[in-house]
């Protein structure tokens, strides 16, 4: 049986559907998780040949998956961590775009590309969503076809990549920003007990936490989340 092969693409709904795809993030207040599904969702619908994908990060030593399509798509994306082989850990951390048109005898990866296509996976294309300071995201799109994405798709893919980057990168400043406002909130509360136990003022109250902090070889948040907790429980 011969193997399936990728269908002409028609620039003209491409187009049109990437305009959509755009206007329709913006809508709604979704996490970061809920806006990379809804990316892949329609990217898949955008990229005619993929029939799974992923988007996958390595930030701080830690690999996620943080959406995939199915199940296939997640253990391709884990299988290139675990076989340390594939685009993600290799070629995404100096290039933009890596693609496989036959994975059957791809030698980048061997390991990878045998368990790939006896999987129903016969082609790729990696997008790098964003490298810097050791973290990488990577968006991947898998195919059961050969040669499954033309210039097009990656121009496509590229468009795609760049908006799952900004929606990751936005929510890890919006996570920064509740740990920066929580990590406050803490020691505020921390300096109130003491300003109300021993009857000083704000300034030498945050005085003290820094004594602790600096005696303890503790964070300052830290200290003062245990200072709270000590009080809760003394209550």
């Amino acid at each position: 049986m011969a193997e399936p092969t990728a269908r002409a693409s028609d620039n003209s709904p491409t187009l049109l559907g990437l305009a959509d795809f755009a206007r329709d993030l913006r809508k709604g207040n979704r996490t970061a998780e809920e806006t990379v599904q809804q990316i892949l969702a329609l990217s898949i619908e955008l990229i005619g040949n993929a029939h799974h994908g992923c988007v996958t990060t390595l930030e701080k030593g830690k690999r996620t998956v943080v959406a995939s399509t199915d199940s296939v798509a997640e253990e391709m994306c884990r299988l290139q961590y675990e076989l340390d082989e594939g685009p993600i850990d290799n070629e995404l951390q100096h290039l933009d775009t890596v693609v496989s048109g036959e994975l059957d005898g791809e030698q980048r990866w061997p390991q990878f590309a045998k368990i790939a296509v006896a999987e129903g996976v016969r082609s790729l294309a990696a997008f790098r969503l964003y490298s810097g300071d050791g973290d990488l995201g990577a968006l991947v799109f898998y195919s059961k076809c050969t040669d499954a994405f033309d210039e097009d798709d990656l121009v496509v893919g590229e468009a795609v990549a760049t908006h799952a980057a900004l929606a990751l990168l936005a929510a890890r400043e919006r996570d920064q920003l509740k740990s920066a406002l929580a990590r406050r909130d803490m020691i505020g509360q921390a300096k109130g007990m003491l300003m109300e136990r021993y009857s000083i003022d704000a300034l030498h109250a945050f005085d003290l936490l820094v004594k602790l902090s600096q005696e303890r070889n503790q964070r300052l948040h830290d200290v003062a989340a245990e200072l709270v907790a000590a009080e809760s429980v003394s209550q």
